[in-house]
């Protein structure tokens, strides 16, 4: 009875830890697989991806949930009509901003931003990243509080998509990245033009 007892305590023990260590491993996953993206696969050039991984050992993370990332991610792509090109060589295409958005009924003319896109559910206020948290902090004092607020990577002249067939395939692509639990952003340049919008509605 006393081994029963001692194997229920450590069961109890591993599956807290197990589901604490399930945690940690993702949010390591996530950057991991971003600093790979933005930076490059080889640690010694990329000082991001190399205190990632050195944080990922510490926690005895297992080597297979880094490469279970990059090889699912690969698979969503080469399954889905897309290919992943060489770290770098599209982030040129995209400005890093800074991203808050508010509720509709806010005054977002409050912020002093860059540029404010508005729809009738919220307001989307794009800042250079290093005001990012005075326009957030700005807007909460002036009683609208924030509903989210992130670094976000914004196209600089999006691509038109006037076919059906393709958008449906970027719209699939696009969805299954961002459905994927070890993705924590996913950025896109495509739009899709208000006629196959209809058709895909219709």
């Amino acid at each position: 009875m006393a081994g029963h007892n001692k194997w229920s305590k450590v069961k109890h023990i591993k599956a807290r830890v197990d589901a604490r260590k399930g945690k940690v491993f993702s949010r390591f996953s996530q950057e991991i697989s971003i600093a790979t993206h933005d930076g490059g696969g080889d640690p010694d050039l990329n000082p991001r991806l190399r205190s990632a991984i050195e944080g990922a050992k510490t926690q005895s993370m297992p080597k297979d949930n880094t490469n279970r990332s990059a090889a699912k991610v690969r698979e969503i792509f080469t399954k889905n009509g897309g290919s992943i090109a060489t770290p770098g060589s599209v982030s040129y295409q995209f400005d890093r901003k800074g991203e808050v958005r508010i509720s509709a009924e806010g005054n977002s003319e409050e912020a002093g931003a860059d540029d404010i896109q508005s729809d009738s559910e919220q307001h989307v206020i794009y800042s250079e990243v290093s005001r990012l948290n005075a326009i957030a902090t700005a807007l909460s004092e002036a009683g609208m509080t924030p509903v989210s607020r992130q670094l976000v990577s914004v196209p600089q002249n999006p691509s038109i998509i006037k076919d059906v067939t393709a958008a449906k395939q970027a719209l699939r692509l696009y969805e299954l990245l961002n459905d994927y639990e070890d993705t924590m952003d996913a950025f896109t340049n495509f739009e899709i033009s208000d006629q196959v919008l209809a058709k895909l509605d219709a």
